[in-house]
């Protein structure tokens, strides 16, 4: 399983089986390939703080997929009114961290009344708003 975490407010606690734990905050997004055998647990950092994040899991595109954490911070001013990629597929050079699906995560901070062209690279989208 790909696992794509993108916390909005509030710090994530995460700790899994090869080793990993660390705080994931906002502005933070972390990409987990969960392969076989891997566990892990996630829970709020700040016991007075409320934690808001986004959690997709997506099935990988190929089968024995090895286990592997990666996260990487991304600068809200590059997301003002353009989009941000935050993970795209592990073959191709595009910006963002790397998992085994061929599909494109992007994140926009958009102002009301623009227009906003999303790049297609296969025929399915999902938008979330």
């Amino acid at each position: 399983m790909e696992i794509i975490t993108i916390p909005l407010e509030g710090a994530l606690a995460h700790k899994d089986s090869m080793g990993h734990a660390q705080a994931i905050m906002p502005g933070e997004v972390q990409v987990m390939s969960a392969g076989t055998g891997l566990q892990h647990s996630e829970y709020n950092h700040n016991a007075d703080q409320a934690v808001n994040l986004l959690q997709i899991w997506i099935f990988p595109n190929k089968k024995n997929v090895n286990r592997a954490t990666n996260s990487g911070l991304f600068d809200a001013t590059e997301r003002k009114n353009k989009l941000q990629t935050l993970v795209s597929p592990i073959d191709n050079n595009d910006e963002g961290l790397k998992y085994h699906q061929d599909a494109w995560i992007y994140r926009i901070d958009q102002m009301p009344v623009k227009t906003l062209t999303l790049p297609l690279h296969t025929n399915n989208v999902y938008i979330f708003l």
